[in-house]
């Protein structure tokens, strides 16, 4: 975790974006006190959180050696300890609720994967402990159609404890007619595919490779890419998904694509494979999304990196403000803001 997320420390206390202007004032205190974080999540549990210094949760041991505690504490109810885990994952930029932030240099599908690998190391951390996530699983459920953010992180802390039970449950979770049923499904689909990332067996392949060609939304298809390949899946499900998409707002899903089979094919083969694309789809939007990937005009395969700066992805529905000290995050009735 260390050497990703020093940089995200840095990048976030800087916290200079591209794609929105910087707010000239501090988020409004009584708005904020009405969203998620702070109107959901108990006093105490934020100041428990955020008394330590925001660098501290930057080093593998001290995140990796809190999250033990504080699953083994009788004094956390498993709903404050679901909490606790997404309260902790703020300090670092992981916790997801509709933006994601793209640091330089890299492209959704990188960025991804860096992700899953800090995760990875959790779940050895966390595999001495023999807890039983049965508690967070059946959180993850009751709470899918009501609160996102609760049941998407019980998904997900349950699947770092323990990967080989959680993935029975997510041959539930990842189907495409479950995720959308939930409440704010662009969270729990990203906090599922994240989830599928870290453990995976057929059937949640078979979901993900059915959600990628019914899914509309480009970052719902972007999550399940990255999900996919964060395993080894066969990519010809790539060029299936590139010549059958017709959407041409879904433009950055198609980038994703290709930013995956750049990082999981020698560079001379990455050129032959979307020259042999090009002459396969139709479509001047999608043949101008391969030839400005073959001329390198977009920087790191994706339009939406930048070589100095966070770039901010929002996800369909949500909107964003840019405030001096964070951003504030709405999606209908659903608010939430990310500190600096």
């Amino acid at each position: 975790m260390r050497k990703i997320s020093l940089l995200l420390l840095f990048l976030f206390s800087t916290l200079t974006f591209t794609g929105f202007s910087q707010g000239n004032k501090n988020g409004d205190k009584a708005t904020l006190g009405k969203t998620y974080s702070y109107g959901s999540v108990y006093a105490g549990l934020r100041n428990m959180i955020d008394k330590p210094n925001k660098s501290n949760y930057f080093s593998d041991d001290f995140f990796n050696d809190l999250l033990k505690k504080i699953l083994q504490d009788p004094k956390f109810s498993d709903k404050e300890k679901i909490q606790l885990f997404y309260l902790m994952q703020k300090k670092i930029g992981y916790a997801f609720s509709g933006i994601s932030y793209l640091p330089p240099q890299q492209n959704y599908f990188t960025n991804h994967t860096g992700k899953v690998y800090t995760y990875q190391k959790t779940q050895v951390s966390l595999k001495g402990l023999n807890y039983n996530p049965a508690a967070f699983l059946k959180i993850a459920e009751t709470y899918r159609t009501s609160d996102a953010l609760l049941s998407a992180n019980a998904l997900l802390l349950a699947t770092l404890i323990n990967p080989d039970s959680a993935v029975k449950k997510l041959q539930f979770f990842t189907k495409g007619n479950v995720i959308k049923e939930a409440k704010n499904g662009a969270i729990f689909n990203h906090y599922a595919c994240l989830s599928a990332a870290l453990a995976q067996d057929s059937i949640v392949v078979k979901n993900l490779t059915k959600n990628l060609n019914t899914f509309t939304s480009k970052e719902w298809i972007e999550d399940v890419l990255c999900a996919l390949y964060a395993k080894s899946n066969p990519l010809s499900l790539i060029k299936q998904y590139i010549i059958n998409e017709k959407n041409e707002r879904n433009g950055l899903a198609i980038q994703t694509a290709l930013c995956v089979l750049a990082g999981k094919i020698p560079e001379p083969s990455f050129e032959r494979s979307l020259q042999g694309i090009e002459k396969s789809v139709n479509e001047k939007w999608k043949k101008d999304i391969i030839n400005n990937v073959l001329a390198k005009k977009y920087l790191f395969d994706y339009s939406l990196a930048s070589n100095d700066k966070v770039t901010t992805k929002v996800w369909e529905g949500f909107t964003v403000q840019v405030y001096n000290d964070g951003v504030l995050i709405a999606n209908g009735t659903f608010t939430e803001f990310d500190e600096n």
